[in-house]
């Protein structure tokens, strides 16, 4: 062990920012990390495959080929299998707990009288947490993580593209609410404003990060072209709540940033391109003629929608405070709590209160899993941020005694890790406004910021002590 830093087992404690948040760590040996290339390759090609949904893509344009859709899942249960033969073990304790919560909750919406949506929101969480324990043990060093990053990038331009595309596929048309227009129009997440308008976001707050670790020219200039591609999609979503989620995720990049200055030129350059854009694709004005509305609040629109909404899903609350409604069946829940008298009100029907989403993620957990599943949610957020601060402050001491070595550069990671969570942070502000609590976005961030914490726990090269360094 080099000077300086603590044995294993407090390291483990050291980087697991509260209690609980890491059950336990990786008991390969020191040394043995990366070994594993058909573990490695495996992971990254189901990462591939769930990133960027080829075959999703090719299942729209040649429906025989629908059966191409389970790909992603037979090869993720492929890894998980060599995974179990490997005899790897680790698990990532609050991310188990929220897959409990959710299957706790489909028994309650179960006996409520409808579990349909809730098992596919099972297996979507159930998929990411097994690919999770997978990419923690095979993706198991710095050069590894780096490329995966890569391809977490590259997923957010790939899909960035797709919006920019979508302008010459479906224009936008003034007679038309620019709000209901397909954008990816294949994806089932991305097809509408509010699951893509929040991934741009989440890839100007990871992007703006990712920059700055960057090497050579090529590559800034391919991450500079997706945070402005990413800023267009802001724009070509027309959503309000996204454009309140990009200026609070601007904030917090500013914040967050060590260097005040070029934060604020960010800000600036931003704000600059948004209203650049905006003239080019949004006709007659129309972008900020639909964000002047927002200082309605709740008194029109979709705001006042939400009103009723958000009143709804506190009375279902009220009603199971313990254990909810059960997952994905608030509207559903509704239906037994909401009068006649009030459903015509609001604009709703039986059959339009069915199956309708909550369009806010909080609420969406406080009505679906009660006090208990709330709870558990607050700590795995609060887990998160915590790992992810003491992370990025161990960086900070590597970064200032560390030695040059093979393999990549530490800054990489932290700047990675400061990306994700400043796209965190970009996902909740979104996920106030939008229903994207089950979408791959946070699952995604998830995984990708405890891959880090792990590799920053198992690190090979140490910082030396102080008295030494000097």
């Amino acid at each position: 062990m080099a000077q300086g830093l603590p044995n294993r087992s407090l390291q483990v404690l050291f980087m697991n920012g509260m209690p609980g948040s890491v059950l336990a760590a990786r008991e390969a040996p020191e040394g043995t990390g990366g070994t594993n290339v058909m573990g490695y390759r495996l992971a990254m090609f189901v990462w591939f495959l769930f990133l960027f949904e080829p075959a999703r893509l090719a299942a729209y344009y040649i429906p025989a080929l629908f059966p191409l859709r389970w790909l992603p899942t037979f090869m993720l249960l492929i890894a998980f299998i060599y995974w179990i033969a490997a005899r790897q073990k680790y698990n990532y304790g609050l991310f188990a707990a929220v897959l409990v919560i959710n299957l706790a909750g489909t028994a309650v919406a179960y006996f409520g009288g409808n579990w349909g949506i809730a098992r596919e929101i099972n297996r979507q969480i159930l998929q990411f947490f097994l690919l999770g324990l997978i990419t923690f043990s095979f993706v198991d060093n710095k050069k590894r993580i780096a490329g995966l990053f890569g391809m977490y990038f590259w997923h957010i331009l790939y899909f960035a593209l797709w919006g920019l595309l979508s302008l010459k596929i479906e224009p936008i048309d003034p007679s038309v609410d620019p709000g209901l227009r397909r954008i990816v129009f294949w994806h089932p997440w991305l097809d509408n404003r509010d699951g893509f308008g929040a991934l741009m976001v989440i890839g100007i707050a990871f992007s703006w990060h990712y920059l700055q670790a960057a090497a050579g020219l090529w590559k800034r200039s391919a991450i500079a072209a997706c945070m402005l591609l990413c800023l267009s999609g802001v724009v070509m979503s027309f959503g309000r709540g996204v454009f309140l989620a990009t200026v609070a995720t601007a904030i917090f990049i500013l914040f967050q940033a060590k260097k005040k200055a070029a934060g604020m030129v960010l800000l600036a350059l931003s704000a600059a391109a948004i209203f650049g854009i905006s003239a080019f694709i949004s006709p007659e004005n129309m972008y900020w003629e639909k964000m002047s509305t927002i200082e309605s609040g709740m008194g029109a629109g979709t705001g006042a929608d939400r009103k009723y909404l958000w009143s709804w899903a506190w009375r279902e609350f009220l009603d199971n405070p313990l254990l909810g409604v059960g997952t994905g069946n608030y509207g559903i829940a509704a239906l037994e709590i909401v009068t006649e008298e009030e459903m015509i009100k609001a604009g709703y029907t039986r059959g339009r209160l069915w199956g309708r989403a909550l369009h806010c993620a909080p609420l969406t957990v406080l009505c679906e899993y009660g006090l208990i599943g709330a709870l558990v949610f607050v700590l795995f957020v609060t887990g998160f941020i915590r790992t992810n601060r003491s992370s990025r402050r161990k960086f900070e001491v590597f970064d200032k005694f560390r030695t040059r070595k093979e393999g990549t550069r530490p800054e990489l990671l932290f700047y990675c890790q400061s990306g994700l969570m400043a796209a965190f942070v970009a996902f909740w502000v979104n996920g106030i406004f939008y229903e994207i609590i089950y979408a791959p976005f946070l699952w995604n961030i998830v995984v990708l910021n405890r891959l880090i914490c792990i590799e920053n726990l198992e690190r090979k090269e140490a910082a030396p002590s102080l008295s030494s360094a000097a």
